[in-house]
């Protein structure tokens, strides 16, 4: 009981921090569009940017609905509107951290750097499948929809970090808000852990302990995906009094 009471606190401070990244997210977006931080930027590295707010904040539009699902039905189902937040957010990351690492590349030249991120990212994808492959999600899912997204949401947060680990590869190189990304990369790392926790409930671990750190380490990643969008707008409102 008491676990259970603790896990739904979380819970709370997860959708509460989630709607704090959104609100920030939409902030952010917001600041990018005035004229003097756009010119900090080419046409290129202004849609990474714009589609990093972007792909974060459809996570945190995904946990926001899925509360509000929950509370109005009472039920979630295997699949439904939340995963298409999350699932757009999840792509529009992946696509935006592979833009912000091969421009990286084109621009240092690195070859040892570019190793280190797909020797690193080919060794976390191939763990992670191979966990999933061997947890019988397909015995224990309760639906095609439910089977799919249980392997989806790992493996494209492998993908996010493989291509967004081009971060702190190039992180003394970055011109522009180094810091914030640092922060928006740390909590893709969370969710990962987060997401193959739920993994582990579904597959049958104790649930109320995986819910109680599964909660935890969503909470610290939507808390610390907000604070790296207010330090970007702190940081973008500098740049456009200088």
């Amino acid at each position: 009981m008491v676990l259970e009471q603790v896990s739904n606190v979380l819970y709370l401070t997860t959708v509460s921090f989630a709607l704090l990244t959104a609100v920030s997210g939409l902030f952010m977006l917001n600041t990018l569009f005035k004229n003097k931080i756009k010119d900090l930027f080419t046409d290129k590295t202004f849609f990474i940017y714009f589609s990093l707010v972007i792909g974060y904040s459809l996570y945190a539009l995904g946990e926001l609905t899925y509360y509000l699902i929950f509370t109005v039905y009472g039920e979630v189902p295997p699949a439904s509107m939340p995963d298409v937040y999350w699932t757009l957010g999840a792509v529009t990351l992946i696509l935006s951290f592979f833009a912000f690492a091969w421009t990286c590349h084109k621009t240092h030249r690195e070859s040892s750097k570019l190793v280190a991120m797909v020797v690193g990212g080919v060794v976390l994808f191939g763990a992670v499948l191979l966990y999933l492959l061997q947890s019988d999600l397909a015995k224990l899912t309760t639906g095609q929809g439910h089977l799919f997204v249980s392997f989806f949401y790992p493996l494209a947060d492998c993908l996010i970090i493989t291509f967004g680990s081009i971060i702190p590869l190039y992180y003394s190189k970055i011109e522009h808000f180094r810091n914030s990304l640092l922060m928006l990369f740390i909590t893709s790392v969370g969710i990962l852990i987060a997401d193959i926790l739920y993994v582990s409930s579904t597959a049958g671990l104790e649930i109320d302990v995986t819910g109680i750190l599964r909660n935890l380490l969503y909470s610290s990643a939507y808390l610390l995906a907000a604070f790296g969008f207010i330090t970007m707008i702190f940081s973008a409102r500098r740049k456009m009094s200088a």
